[in-house]
């Protein structure tokens, strides 16, 4: 395939601006190249080191991948400012684990300046202890060591924010109750929908595709409607020697996505910032109500099982097994939909309603702050300079491309030799990670939701996602669970 540029990606994708109408606009005063004029934050005893806490939540193999980055970041800086910093990268579980560890850790002070974290994450952080966590703007604008601005030639800080980052995913970090930038994008990924095309393109209905087999051109466009008429189509044909033979004809891994995802497409209210803990959660109402009755219909008639109603079961379990047809997941995860050998696999984005909007996910960085700590300025900003030179364009690239399913934040990572190859090589054409970040970069091209984080937003997802769960199942009806939704959402903004 031809090479070609992505660096339009971006275009449609909302505008943040210039970061100081995100916080303050006025920067610490700065004396040298990397800090205050205050001695005590920015210059060290000869001899003594520096060590900065970072909590990770990647396998260990990224995880490899970026302490080999962190290393080099080390190295250029005590050849440049002879400052030995040593970023003690540690992996400390999952998600959950990481926030639970840093939340309790204020109370005692043992928590990371730099963290992997989801925004609602950081918006809990914010609510607990303001004074802990890092405006990102601050630095982002200032003078020396802002964003295009470092002096040293090997940290390739060669970029404005606003020129070289995806917006809506710089749009996350903005996106507090709290005016200022409190996280920055590392990774992304949103959902797909992966098939057997061997399955699917054998498929004739009249009504769609004008009456001719399915093909991927017809596929990477559908509707949610038309969507139901294929896995009615595939339930009705499913036994004997020529049938699917399948358990579900669709899986959806994210019981929560699924549940927000629908109101997003709907124009349905979900959740607004406000003071009023009750007036933060909108979705208890009868569109969404209407959407859950609609998706517990399809479970009953056996088109359509979540991983919430599966015993937590995720879909690519029953996927690399041909024992469903579709599995909706992670953009993140989509190594583990290869079936191996020489079995095609298709990856397009997630059937809509009314128009496409999906989730943006994947990793975040958040920079924290220890105020009783000698040296905390000068750790926070050195933590900021390492978020800017993990995402420099040949580095972002580079972990997207072995991430197994992340795609890069910087726009000009798309363009590196390194992701052109990846995306559109002979070698790599037929390769699902390939298909997977075309699908991402080229079909969901930027449409994505951005939701406000703040105190219980965390909690809210997990509440929607457990009316999803609790319907299906049959545990609650669908009045039923979102009353006890909407009471355990208010109970989390409190």
């Amino acid at each position: 395939m031809a090479k070609k540029s992505l660096l339009t990606f971006a275009v449609s994708l909302l505008a943040v601006g210039a970061l100081a109408s995100c916080g303050p606009t006025s920067n610490p005063s700065t004396e040298g190249s990397f800090g205050p004029s205050d001695e005590s934050t920015t210059s060290l005893p000869s001899g003594e080191e520096i060590t900065i806490e970072f909590y990770s939540t990647f396998n260990q193999d990224m995880h490899s991948q970026i302490q080999s980055h962190i290393d080099e970041f080390e190295a250029i800086i005590l050849r440049e400012e002879g400052v030995k910093i040593n970023f003690n990268f540690s992996k400390q579980g999952g998600y959950d684990e990481v926030a639970d560890k840093i939340g309790k850790g204020f109370s005692t002070g043992i928590y990371p300046t730099l963290a992997v974290v989801y925004p609602d994450n950081v918006a809990g952080f914010i609510d607990r202890a303001p004074e802990n966590v890092a405006d990102i703007s601050v630095y982002a604008n200032d003078e020396n060591i802002g964003f295009g601005k470092d002096t040293i030639a090997d940290l390739h800080d060669e970029y404005e924010l606003s020129d070289a980052y995806v917006s809506a995913f710089v749009n996350e970090g903005v996106n507090y109750a709290t005016e200022g930038m409190y996280s920055f994008p590392f990774l992304k990924s949103t959902e797909i929908l992966a098939y057997d095309p061997t399955l699917v393109h054998s498929i004739t209905i009249p009504e769609l595709n004008g009456g001719r087999q399915l093909n991927k051109r017809f596929m990477e466009n559908i509707t949610w409607d038309d969507f139901v008429k294929i896995l009615e189509y595939i339930k009705a044909n499913n036994e004997g020697d020529d049938g699917f033979n399948v358990r579900w004809p669709a899986y959806y891994d994210s019981d929560s996505n699924l549940f927000i995802t629908k109101l997003m497409q709907n124009n349905i209210p979900f959740i607004q910032n406000a003071d009023n803990p009750g007036d933060k959660v909108l979705f208890n109402n009868d569109a969404a109500k209407a959407e859950v009755t609609a998706i517990k219909d399809l479970h009953d008639r056996g088109l359509l099982m979540t991983k919430g109603a599966n015993a937590n079961q995720y879909g690519s379990n029953y996927f690399t097994k041909s024992e469903i047809v579709f599995s909706i997941s992670s953009s993140g995860g989509a190594g583990y939909m290869d079936l191996g050998g020489d079995v095609d696999v298709e990856v397009v984005k997630v059937p809509y309603d009314n128009a496409p909007s999906y989730v943006s996910q994947g990793p975040t960085l958040c920079v924290l702050r220890h105020p009783n700590q000698a040296n905390d300025e000068l750790k926070v900003k050195y933590a900021f300079r390492l978020i800017k030179y993990l995402t420099t364009s040949e580095i972002n690239a580079g972990l997207a491309v072995n991430s197994g399913g992340y795609i890069p934040v910087n726009k000009y990572s798309y363009d590196t030799e390194q992701y052109q190859h990846f995306l559109y090589s002979e070698t790599n054409e037929n390769n699902v990670l390939s298909k997977n970040a075309r699908c991402v970069l080229e079909s969901v091209n930027g449409a994505f939701y951005n939701l406000p984080s703040f105190k219980g937003s965390a909690q809210i997802r997990d509440a929607v996602g457990g009316i999803i769960t609790e319907v299906l199942t049959g545990i609650r009806t669908v009045d039923e669970a979102f009353s006890r939704a909407q009471e355990q959402s208010i109970l989390a903004c409190k």
